[in-house]
């Protein structure tokens, strides 16, 4: 009985994995024929970017359907194309730039390999991710066609199928397909990677600056990806402790917190421990970090003074300086968008004229260049998105995100 019982379940798997690796095989080969095609449309205005075009789809269909190696040939191939038949396209480039993207790469793809390898990953049907954003990237590459500039179009739409990959990661978690077990030890061997690489950095010459925020092995730029990181990173080593009570998890929950706090970054600050604040109190079990989360937001006060460019909060910092009135207003007056409400404007009076499609993917990052030579892009997704793909680009970005919720 258990074993007819036992051939059977392997049979029903079988016809499931067969149906669902048809889907997984005839969406991506469509977004291959509609890349041909784009480019067969693109190649009448820039014709040195078709092969890389094809090349990047091509790219992915194979790492889809295939293994570890054809991925380790692919970025070989990708990045000698681009090197030596596209010198100047700054898409990919053997800078030390260029290493540190590789290695966030490629934790992102062994994540994926190593939660995938026990748990059927061709279970995963493509309608499991948010069919809103597969349309985003659709439409995005449809834009290519009227966009001020492939190049930056292009790059745009690697920035989408990274955000694809983080989608398809979140389901992994959400929907328990994953080793626990091994996600585990990943999750925290890239957090010491990351804290190995900040003392590398430091061991450089490099600094923790208040103007750069620079806290990760990665560019100034990253400060925002570090910020939210760490604060993500926080969460996952917080619950884990309160499941195991092991202090092995607090630990890290404290070095991920600390290194959350060094990210000067307010709006993630902010953003942790008012989700937090709120997830304990909605929590009875939580109670006490109610408590906890108030005094760390008020500790983190003292960092938030390094992004606005004042010298309040380190040059007089003691806490009963922040009790005055006076002081109080001095700290909020301070308080400065660092030049991005020019940035906005600028954005909305040059790169808005068509509400519906938008200008085209990369248009905005192609403007921004032109006219600001250290801004290549408005710090807001959603005014990209309303400035390159129009009301409809907005609309499919924001559903994404309520299909997730």
């Amino acid at each position: 009985m258990i074993h007819n019982q036992f051939l059977t379940d392997c049979a029903d798997r079988a016809i499931t994995t067969k149906k669902l690796f048809a889907n997984f095989r005839n969406i991506f080969l469509f977004i291959f024929c509609l890349s041909l095609i784009i480019s067969l449309c693109v190649v009448l205005r820039e014709t040195a970017y078709i092969p890389l075009v094809i090349l990047i789809f091509f790219s992915f269909l194979l790492i889809i359907f295939s293994n570890i190696k054809w991925l380790i040939a692919i970025v070989i191939l990708f990045t000698a194309c681009q090197t030596y038949a596209f010198p100047d396209a700054r898409i990919i480039s053997f800078s030390i730039e260029t290493i540190r993207e590789a290695i966030v790469l490629f934790a992102i793809t062994l994540i994926v390999l190593i939660a995938t390898k026990k748990n059927n990953f061709l279970k995963i049907n493509i309608r499991d991710l948010p069919i809103s954003y597969i349309l985003l990237i659709l439409f995005g590459l449809l834009s290519l066609v009227y966009t001020e500039s492939v190049y930056y179009g292009i790059a745009y739409i690697g920035k989408l199928f990274y955000g694809l990959a983080i989608f398809f990661l979140f389901y992994i978690f959400i929907n328990s397909k994953s080793d626990t077990k091994y996600l585990n030890k990943l999750i925290t061997g890239i957090f010491f990677v990351y804290l190995l690489g900040t003392i590398i950095n430091y061991l450089r010459g490099g600094s923790l600056s208040p103007d750069t925020g620079m806290l990760l092995w990665t560019n100034p730029g990253a400060r925002a990806i570090g910020s939210f990181y760490c604060a993500t990173l926080s969460l996952f080593f917080y619950h884990k402790y309160l499941a195991s009570k092991s202090k092995k998890f607090l630990l890290l929950f404290l070095i991920s917190l600390s290194a959350l706090f060094f990210s000067f970054t307010r709006i993630a600050i902010l953003g942790f421990f008012i989700g937090l604040l709120i997830h304990s109190a909605l929590e009875r079990r939580f109670k006490p970090m109610v408590l906890i989360c108030i005094l760390l937001l008020l500790y983190s006060l003292f960092f938030f003074n390094t992004l606005v460019k004042e010298s309040f909060i380190v040059e007089r910092g003691e806490v009963l300086n922040l009790l005055h009135k006076r002081e109080i207003t001095t700290l909020v007056s301070s308080i400065r968008l660092t030049g991005r409400e020019r940035i906005w404007k600028f954005v909305i009076e040059n790169c808005c004229q068509n509400l519906v499609v938008g200008a085209g993917l990369g248009t905005t990052t192609f403007k921004l260049k032109e006219s600001f030579r250290f801004f290549d892009h408005p710090h807001s997704e959603y005014l990209t998105m309303f400035a390159d793909l129009g009301i409809i680009g907005l609309l499919l970005f924001l559903l994404s995100f309520l299909e997730i919720i």
